[in-house]
């Protein structure tokens, strides 16, 4: 097993955890990538038998070394019950975004292709993916994707766009959000209701040849023209955003060194000013990745999955959770970018 990106949904009612991870499968000649979903009920203790959720394109009949990617799961609760998924399928093909639903969890219907206004046009490695869908009003959502290759005066980079109907249809106005991101790395965005404002999350790749997580703020969704609030140094990646109750907004992310990979966050009260760099795991002998954070009624702790394996191949990866302190160990906010 090959398990890594998880995205989480906690019931607020009863507690219910509903978990799509990516698993990476071998299977003769090829090398698929597919969703799964599970669900919990004892806080994480055990958990049913993983579904396969169903495709919205058919494999390709000639199998190739990578003959599919169902990946890039984004999980949120619908306003009317139930659950709202996307992600992205790929491979020999363009890849797009797609969207399923299911009200229990447990039943998914059939994905339907989400049409971002882009051509429907190139070969392998074009096309959108890496969705990552927040719920802005009662039945809006904005999305940020990625756009894996250039069309006309709109580069290849990271964008947004925008629905009124939970997802049915999307607004084909393309708003880049960056450039110079790391094209086929997480991305993650997040909102915070109490006064509007958005932070995405990303990876870029400097001539240095190492990752680096950066932050940007807006409080106009249409716009991000401004600089990035943080750039953080090192060879970081799978960024990951959370809000607190409180509106405190932590920033997850993975840290690679040699041959191990470990967990930290920041904290941040407006998304502007960063207080220090906390770590979170310490595996000399694991590799951990992927994080995904969900926080409930506590501003002091989240409950944080990730993926660990074993090396940095990424091979072997079992899906971790635990509730892990969030808090920063002083008050003083630094300056975005690291020195």
């Amino acid at each position: 097993m090959n398990r890594s990106l998880p995205v989480v949904v906690i019931d607020p009612l009863d507690g219910k955890q509903t978990q799509v991870y990516d698993e990476l499968i071998f299977g003769g000649p090829s090398i698929t990538r597919r969703l799964w979903v599970r669900q919990s009920t004892d806080d994480g203790a055990s958990w049913t038998i993983p579904v396969q959720l169903l495709l919205g394109a058919p494999l390709p009949r000639q199998p190739t070394i990578i003959s599919s990617f169902q990946s890039g799961p984004s999980l949120l609760s619908s306003p009317l019950g139930g659950y709202l998924l996307f992600h992205h399928f790929g491979g020999v093909s363009p890849s797009d975004i797609w969207r399923q639903t299911s009200a229990d969890g447990v039943d998914w219907s059939q994905s339907t292709l989400v049409d971002l206004g882009w051509p429907n046009a190139g070969g392998a490695g074009a096309g959108s993916g890496f969705p990552s869908v927040v719920r802005d009003g009662a039945t809006s959502l904005t999305m940020l994707y990625e756009r894996f290759a250039p069309d006309g005066a709109s580069p290849a980079g990271l964008y947004l766009s925008r629905s009124t109907d939970l997802g049915l249809t999307w607004s084909p106005q393309r708003t880049l959000v960056a450039e110079d991101v790391a094209l086929g790395s997480r991305a993650m965005l997040a909102y915070r209701a109490s006064d509007g404002r958005y932070l995405a999350a990303y990876t870029v790749s400097p001539e240095s040849g190492d990752s680096r997580v950066v932050v940007k703020v807006t409080d106009d969704a249409l716009s991000w023209a401004a600089p990035a609030v943080l750039e953080v140094q090192g060879d970081n990646r799978s960024p990951a955003l959370v809000v607190m109750p409180d509106g405190v907004f932590v920033l997850l992310y993975a840290t690679v060194a040699g041959n191990q990979g470990d967990l930290f966050f920041r904290r941040s009260p407006d998304g502007i000013a960063w207080g220090a760099e906390v770590r979170l795991t310490n595996s000399p002998d694991n590799f951990d990745s992927t994080p995904f954070g969900v926080a409930g009624m506590s501003t002091s702790t989240i409950e944080l999955y990730w993926s660990r394996t074993a090396d940095l191949s990424g091979f072997g990866g079992q899906i971790v959770r635990e509730t892990v302190l969030v808090e920063q160990p002083d008050l003083v906010f630094e300056s975005g970018f690291d020195e």
